[in-house]
């Protein structure tokens, strides 16, 4: 049993070590869930630990006879009012560590110290041994007395006028004692049933106890993972592919300046314009250049038609003596083959929209491969800080698989503890039970005594009689010989329940004594907690922190561990792990990403633009669209021109008056009507959509003339913002060096964030220990309410009844005498004179007597039985 609380003394110290191992050896931060914070990307935003649990059961999980427990208690608190005599133990204490000869030299005085310190209970103890040892001799002669035959053994009773009264008042005495004695035997049989609840009780202790401990422990564990694979986790990811994606975290930024301070954002918002125009002006000239192809497909249809109608009215003329006139101008008035082909300013505008995209093209490439730049740059580097986070991770891996099997062992041997005390408990209980029957055995032999003084105070008061001492019934008898078995009884019994009153009360009340001390810690401050007592400095110092010199105290753990605080600041774990190598691990890592900085070279940097080439390309941009050599005025002519050579709707009017003209023949007014309606369609089929397409060409003109206008403001908008951006390209260098220094700095300051994060989670909520206090005054609290108050009130009720033996037996005597019947009648016993009234009547004998009496020399007295 030493060997297992041994090994679990030294698990339970892993343990903490353990635990605080984590805090020197995880360096990034992470948070529950985490993530940056999208307001500011230097920042990481925490979470919470998983909470420990609390204590499941803290209430007492049987029923207790308070009142009992009280009076025992106070009853030990009476003989000794002032307590635990701490100031000596410490003394004590201090003493055998620094001299250890002085008990040898000076026993006898501290034996008197301590036997004054502990006066009331060696009184008590003294009581009881004396009691143990006369008992059984004044019994042994009692005994004796009764059996001589002599003055102890005759029944002899002399009567008085007083008998009856002396008969009621012992009466009324023994069975006094005998209820108070009755009531001691029903609290034994009470404090029975509490001992054996509080088996019980320890056991449900005991299980709560390994129980909440175990879940502890779980919870614990919980915050490691949560520590190592959630926070570390994601700040190594974080690290990881910040330095990964170097290139786009430093060429990024960098190319964001050139676009918005560099100016180079608005060179491209400018080109995205003129690519925009050149796409409404090939647009335009696409559409010119379709219409152009339909009017001359619709100019020779219309021909055709215009032809057929002419013909038609030409064979009418025939019949009706050239009643039918300007068939001649039915003709295509516009050559629409003549409008010039835009087939060039088409090709010319696609060529200067390609040189407007090649610029486009040609500064998006420059800053997309500033990235790549970047990364061939720092690639040796980066890979140097990406080692150094494995070895980090690997380490962080090692103590998490160390403290995991420290937590394994640890809950195995919590596992075995329980396994053993579930395997012993079924002895445990056995015994218990064994335990619980001899106690109903003492119960039992209080009882036989409490029998024979009832059995015999009933048939003796019931068959008494006011009779002659020599003619009592034998009920009567009967009823006094078994008050003498209960005397009897009583000298056999008493002396032992004694022994066990007294064993039970020395030990257990030097266990209620530490109850207080223990709850208040006051016992651990002037033992363990006190230095140079048990070893050289601090005792938990050394044997937790390996250090003596460290003021770690039992009662400082526990009192911190009830104000909340952590496992970390409770055990002073700080005194080892100040979180230094956290630091200059930090520092390590800023020389690692000082050299990836001071890699990255603005000289080296390919990001200059051909400026120059830019404005001459813009400048050309106006050539090549050649839209200054398309022929205006032809177009307009062309396009202002009367489509055909009259009005065909007049003209068909016309036609239709001929028809209904009364003078015309009738032979051809049908063909004429026919015709006239031919000209109609001809003039909404062809014609009127010929119009509609001239119309159109001539606002696809306007549109590419206001286009042509807005192209050269443009271009040189554009050329003004590529002077800009010629000048700001001066301070890019500056800019690439601030960025990789904040850059640098960012993750710099992950890992400090992470440092300032795990220290406040170490010294704060990881493995809050208010559990241990809980657990360990819930345990003292038990133990002092059900085991060791259970003893209190069994040796309390047993030396109850003890007590009254004594007094018992006494008026049980005097009592049985007068139910016994007696065996010869008392003496005639002369009352007793004064020596005055004596000599007096001495002198009246010597007168009356006769002279012839008095010559004898003899004096006659009467015969007296002298009875002993």
């Amino acid at each position: 049993m030493a060997a297992f609380r041994t090994r679990s003394c030294v698990l339970a110290v892993k343990l903490c070590l353990w635990l605080t191992i984590l805090s020197y050896t995880t360096d990034c931060v992470g948070a529950q869930l985490p993530k940056v914070n999208p307001d500011d990307s230097s920042t990481i935003i925490w979470g919470e630990l998983p909470p420990v649990p609390m204590a499941t059961n803290m209430t007492s999980p049987g029923s207790r006879p308070s009142t009992l427990a009280a009076m025992a208690e106070g009853f030990v608190d009476l003989v000794q009012p002032k307590g635990l005599p701490l100031d000596y133990i410490q003394f004590a204490l201090e003493t055998v560590y620094n001299e250890t000869s002085y008990y040898e030299d000076n026993w006898q005085t501290e034996m008197w110290k301590i036997m004054g310190l502990f006066v009331g209970i060696i009184v008590c103890v003294l009581f009881g041994i004396l009691y143990f040892i006369i008992l059984p001799f004044v019994g042994f002669i009692f005994s004796c007395c009764r059996c001589c035959d002599r003055c102890g053994g005759k029944r002899v009773q002399r009567e008085s006028k007083h008998m009856g009264c002396s008969r009621v008042t012992l009466t009324l005495f023994f069975f006094c004692f005998t209820g108070i004695i009755c009531a001691g035997m029903a609290f034994t049989n009470v404090s029975n049933e509490f001992l054996k609840t509080s088996v019980t009780v320890f056991k449900d202790t005991a299980d709560n106890t390994l129980g909440d401990m175990e879940s502890y422990l779980g919870a614990v564990n919980e915050q490691i993972e949560y520590m190592v694979d959630t926070e570390y986790g994601y700040v190594d990811t974080l690290l990881t592919e910040n330095l990964e994606e170097i290139g786009d975290e430093i060429g990024g930024p960098v190319g964001d300046y050139l676009l918005d301070e560099g100016g180079l954002q608005q060179v491209l918002d400018s080109i995205t314009n003129i690519s925009s125009t050149f796409s409404e002006m090939e647009r335009a000239l696409n559409e010119i250049e379709s219409l152009r192809s339909e009017l001359i497909n619709q100019s020779t249809i219309l021909e055709s038609e215009l032809n057929q109608v002419a013909t038609n009215l030409d064979a009418i003329n025939q019949e009706c003596s050239t009643c039918i006139s300007d068939i001649d101008k039915l003709v295509v008035n516009v050559n629409y083959t003549k409008l010039p082909s835009v087939e060039t300013q088409i090709d010319g505008v696609e060529e200067a929209s390609m040189l407007a995209t090649n610029i486009t093209v040609e500064i998006n490439t420059v800053l997309a491969d500033i990235p790549s730049q970047i990364t061939d740059m720092t690639s040796n580097e980066v890979q140097d800080a990406l080692v150094q986070l494995d070895a980090a991770e690997k380490e962080v891996t090692d103590a998490f698989d160390g403290i995991n099997k420290t937590i394994s062992d640890f809950v195995g041997t919590l596992s075995d503890a329980k396994g053993q005390l579930d395997d012993s408990w079924e002895d445990v209980t056995v015994y218990s039970q064994y335990m619980y029957y001899a106690l109903i055995g003492v119960t039992c032999t209080i009882l036989l005594i409490i029998m024979f003084n009832l059995i015999g105070l009933t048939m003796g008061t019931f068959s008494y009689k006011d009779v002659h001492p020599m003619e009592r019934s034998r009920m009567s008898n009967a009823g006094g010989n078994v008050l003498m078995a209960g005397v009897f009884f009583t000298f056999v019994f008493a002396p032992l329940l004694m022994f066990i009153t007294c064993v039970a009360f020395f030990v257990m009340s030097l266990g209620t004594l530490t109850c207080e001390p223990l709850l208040t810690y006051d016992l651990l401050r002037v033992t363990i907690d006190q230095p140079n007592v048990i070893t050289e400095g601090y005792y938990l110092g050394g044997v937790v922190l390996d250090n003596s010199s460290i003021p770690l105290t039992a009662s400082g753990i526990l009192t911190e561990c009830s104000e909340g605080s952590t496992v970390f600041t409770a055990f002073k774990f700080d005194a080892m792990y100040d979180f230094d190598s956290i630091k200059q691990k930090l520092d390590e890592l800023q020389t690692e990403f000082d050299n990836i900085t001071d890699k990255i070279d603005p000289k080296d940097l390919n990001y200059d633009f051909p400026f120059a080439e830019f404005a001459d390309d813009l400048n050309k941009l106006r050539d090549t669209t050649e839209l200054g050599s398309i022929n205006q005025t032809q177009y307009d002519t062309l396009l202002d021109a009367d489509i055909t050579g009259l009005n065909l709707t007049e003209y068909a009017n016309k036609l239709q008056g001929i028809a209904e003209d009364p003078g015309t023949p009738v032979s051809v007014v049908a063909n004429i009507t026919a015709e006239a309606e031919a000209i109609r369609n001809i003039q909404d089929s062809t014609v009127e959509p010929m119009q509609a397409n001239t119309n159109q060409i001539q606002i696809q003109l306007d549109a590419l003339m206001a286009l042509e206008e807005q192209l050269d403001a443009q271009i040189n908008q554009t050329i003004d913002a590529i002077g800009i951006a010629e000048l700001a390209s001066n301070s890019t260098a500056d800019a690439v060096l601030n960025i990789s220094e904040e850059y640098a700095e960012r993750l710099l300051g992950y890992g400090y964030q992470f440092y300032y994060q795990i220290e406040y989670q170490v010294k704060n909520d990881f493995a809050e220990c208010q559990i241990i206090s809980s657990l360990y005054a819930y345990s003292i609290q038990s133990t002092c309410d059900y085991p060791i108050a259970s003893l209190n009130t069994f040796w309390f009720t047993v030396g109850w009844c003890v007590f009254f033996y004594v007094p018992s037996i006494i008026v049980a005597v005097k009592l049985a005498k007068y139910y016994r019947i007696m065996d010869e009648e008392a003496p005639y016993r002369a009352p007793k004179k004064s020596k005055k009234k004596k000599k007096q009547e001495r002198r009246e004998s010597d007168e009356e007597m006769p002279m012839d009496d008095m010559d004898h020399g003899t004096v006659s007295y009467p015969e007296y039985q002298i009875t002993l």
